[in-house]
């Protein structure tokens, strides 16, 4: 539903029922708008990479941002993270003379085979002692799941995938 014009300015309600640890006092508080901030703004690109990827990346950044006040923007901040990694390794393909049309999934085989990126690389934690996942094997059904309108809304893990795709993008284009 869409926001009225005088609650535009609130947080989303369902921000509510999401808290954090604060170390330094000692006891679980809510969350508020600066702990999302905290999060986001270490998430950069490398400087190495081309602008137009780190201005699409932004964009990524401030929907997760945006999300304090519409939560659901939080699935459209992972969708373009999605979109960015891709762009970046079409970008480094064409670099390279490697222009042939590709999807997600043989690009990120491609920057393996080419050395671009590493399997290892491609290794997200498992949480609570699970194995890791691969990036390369659930990153395109992760992404497809979302760009074929399935919904889920879970900020830690579009903040997760926020930080590998930028971790994947800055290794594209470290010198």
């Amino acid at each position: 539903m869409l926001k009225s014009l005088i609650t535009i300015c609130e947080p989303d309600e369902r921000f509510q029922y999401l808290s954090v640890h604060d170390q330094a006092a000692g006891l679980t508080r809510p969350l508020c708008a600066g702990d999302l901030y905290n999060e986001v703004v270490p998430i950069e690109l490398g400087s190495t990479v081309p602008a137009e990827i780190r201005s699409q990346f932004d964009v990524a950044r401030n929907a997760d941002l945006y999300s304090w006040f519409v939560y659901d923007l939080a699935m459209l901040a992972e969708q373009h993270c999605y979109i960015v990694l891709e762009m970046a390794l079409r970008y480094r393909a064409n670099s390279e003379g490697l222009s042939r049309a590709r999807t997600l999934k043989p690009y990120l085989q491609l920057a393996i085979m080419r050395g671009w990126l590493h399997e290892d690389d491609l290794h997200i934690p498992g949480g609570s002692g699970s194995r890791p996942m691969s990036f390369l094997k659930e990153l395109p059904r992760l992404r497809d799941r979302l760009l074929h309108g399935n919904v889920h809304l879970s900020p830690d893990f579009t903040l997760m995938i926020m930080r590998k795709c930028a971790e994947l993008i800055s290794k594209l284009y470290a010198k």
